[in-house]
């Protein structure tokens, strides 16, 4: 669950069983007005109505009664009272019973069983024994009997309907009520729930996690670099912790290449200082002492001059030998990005032990193409060539140059000096196997051969395929390109030759 997911559970949950309980509670208290309402607007009233119908029915029955009986005009008042009755009462239960169609056929029963009474026993009757002619039989009071126990029962069928209809309604109340109950109960677990799940929610999805990373991140703050940040979950608080992480292994690469900088700047500023002191004063002696002996060999016999030559070209040679180990005493660290700033400093620190500055020209996407071990061989190998053509050559120019294309990586290195030859240093030393063990390793081939009437000309190729970069080693460095030969102002010339 994201945390996102688990802010929405702990927040809407309480405000949907809130909303649900108000809702039901509100519906069923609607509900539970609209029957109270039905019960105390109809149902009573009608029940009363036809209390005082039945009522009126009696009194008419007792009243006609009692008045052929005595021939008493005073009966004939309920009579009378009892029909206005009967018609207040039926039309307030025809009104009440409008939406009602049980009570409202109950209720045209009676009244049809009422007015068949009066009509056919009452009224007869009563206008018999006004004009003198009554004679009741049997047969005739057994028929008004049996006509007003018929209203009678329709009476009650209509007072027990409404009885029943009462008792539904209340009941349906009840329920109502019941489910109300049931539904607030229901909620009030659900949100007594929620609260007590919440906390350990919010400590286990949020507080948690929250309290890792910053333990986290304060350690890495206190010199901890090397603690890895990491939190597994929520997501939201994973991406952040993945950010960080990258960002402290970005500061601890960025913090490894300032010391290896201000380390390379150092020896760098060491050797140039000891270089310089060597030149100025080592190389300058053994300069002077060279001289003198020269001098001592043309103002002497042959059989001096003789003796004292060797002694001078021995004395050249260790110059020569001195300035080559000066030149490469420091290996400089390099990556492919970097390769083309190391090629220029190379070149540009190799003139002291040359005496003169090789010519250097770089073709090709350098940067993109070439992973950091290439850059390293590449480096390497240009190093001991150019100390070979300090140490042995006895060169007055040189060329270097880089070529990357789509299918090889290949380096060469032109001098004008003496040329290869079987009696060199060289021949007997392990820099050529060197770099051709340098050369195998990426599935390539290194050559040494002739350049015309003197000189040399190597060759160090590799297949592209070997050199290509990882996209870590990419970086930011990839978007350098480099379409021909290009050279800065305080960089030796980058013009191609031989």
């Amino acid at each position: 669950m994201t945390l996102r997911a688990t802010v929405r559970f702990l927040v809407f949950v309480p405000v949907v069983v809130a909303v649900v309980l108000a809702g039901v509670g509100l519906a069923s208290r609607f509900a539970a007005r609209g029957v109270v309402d039905q019960v105390t607007t109809r149902i009573e009233p009608a029940r009363v109505a036809a209390a005082g119908f039945v009522t009126a029915m009696v009194d008419q029955e007792s009243g006609s009664r009692g008045f052929i009986l005595t021939g008493d005009p005073q009966f004939l008042e309920p009579y009378r009272d009892g029909i206005a009755q009967a018609g207040a009462a039926q039309a307030q239960l025809t009104a009440l019973l409008a939406a009602d169609p049980a009570g409202e056929a109950a209720l045209d029963t009676a009244t049809s069983a009422a007015m068949t009474w009066r009509v056919q026993t009452a009224e007869p009757q009563i206008a018999a024994r006004q004009s003198g002619a009554l004679a009741e039989t049997d047969a005739a009071a057994l028929q008004g009997k049996e006509q007003f126990d018929r209203f009678r029962v329709a009476s009650a069928v209509l007072e027990r309907h409404l009885v029943d209809r009462e008792t539904t309604t209340l009941a349906t109340v009840s329920t109502t009520r019941a489910w109300t109950d049931a539904i607030t109960y229901g909620g009030l677990a659900v949100a007594l729930a929620v609260a007590v799940a919440a906390p350990m929610l919010i400590r286990r999805r949020l507080t948690e996690p929250v309290d890792r990373l910053q333990r986290q991140a304060r350690a890495v703050a206190e010199g901890q670099e090397q603690l890895p940040i990491t939190v597994e979950s929520p997501a939201e608080l994973a991406a952040i912790a993945t950010d960080a992480d990258t960002m402290r292994q970005s500061l601890l690469a960025r913090r490894d290449d300032a010391v290896e900088a201000q380390l390379e700047l150092a020896l760098r500023e060491t050797r140039d200082t000891l270089a310089a002191e060597v030149h100025d004063s080592t190389v300058q002696r053994l300069f002077a002492l060279g001289l003198a002996l020269d001098a001592i060999a043309a103002t002497s016999g042959p059989d001096v001059a003789e003796r004292l030559s060797p002694l001078v070209d021995e004395l050249d040679e260790a110059m020569r030998e001195l300035r080559a180990l000066i030149f490469g005493m420091v290996r400089t660290s390099v990556t492919g990005p970097t390769l083309r700033d190391a090629l220029y400093d190379l070149v540009r620190d190799s003139t002291r032990a040359l005496g003169f500055t090789p010519v250097l020209g770089i073709h090709g996407d350098v940067a993109g193409t070439l992973d950091n071990e290439t850059a390293i061989d590449l480096v390497t190998v240009l190093r001991e060539a150019l100390s070979n053509i300090a140490r042995h050559a006895q060169a007055t120019s040189a060329s270097v140059r880089l070529a990357v294309d789509a299918e090889t990586v290949a380096l060469r290195v032109v001098d004008d000096g003496t040329g290869p030859g079987s009696t060199d240093d060289a021949a007997h030393g392990h820099g050529i196997p060197n770099m051709t063990a340098r050369a195998v390793r990426h599935g390539g081939t290194m050559s040494v051969r002739v350049n015309g009437a003197s000189g040399t000309i190597l060759e160090w190729v590799i297949p592209a395929d070997a050199a290509r970069p990882s996209r870590a080693e990419l970086g930011p460095w990839s978007a350098r390109k480099s379409d021909g030969a290009a050279a800065r102002p305080d960089r030796p010339t980058a013009s191609e030759a031989g």
